[in-house]
């Protein structure tokens, strides 16, 4: 589970248990991560979070929570075969296009 752009799975750590009954959760702890490589570089951050793991083999399902919705779409379109579906949680549901300016999306 990849929480939101604070980074911190203290949420995740609280309600996965609850909303994945009988699933492993395994929380990405982002909130000191340098951003190194944009999103794709987090997204290749909670891909090695998710290899590490004794389970790895297996595609996952992975969620992303806000922010992290966006880094949960990145692992999915760049590695389909480890995601087995995506739970994405008050995130938008598609990949932000390189074309959009920062004055679009109300960043200016």
């Amino acid at each position: 589970m990849i929480p939101g752009l604070d980074g911190d799975p203290g949420l995740v750590r609280a309600a996965g248990p609850r909303l994945f009954r009988g699933l492993r959760v395994l929380p990405f702890d982002h909130r000191l991560d340098p951003m190194a490589g944009g999103i794709e570089g987090l997204a290749e951050r909670a891909l090695a979070l998710l290899d590490a793991d004794s389970g790895a083999g297996a595609p996952a399902f992975v969620c992303g929570e806000s922010f992290g919705g966006t880094a949960a779409l990145t692992l999915a379109r760049h590695h389909p075969a480890r995601v087995r579906g995506l739970i994405l949680l008050s995130a938008f549901g598609w990949y932000p296009s390189l074309f959009i300016n920062s004055a679009q999306v109300g960043l200016a």
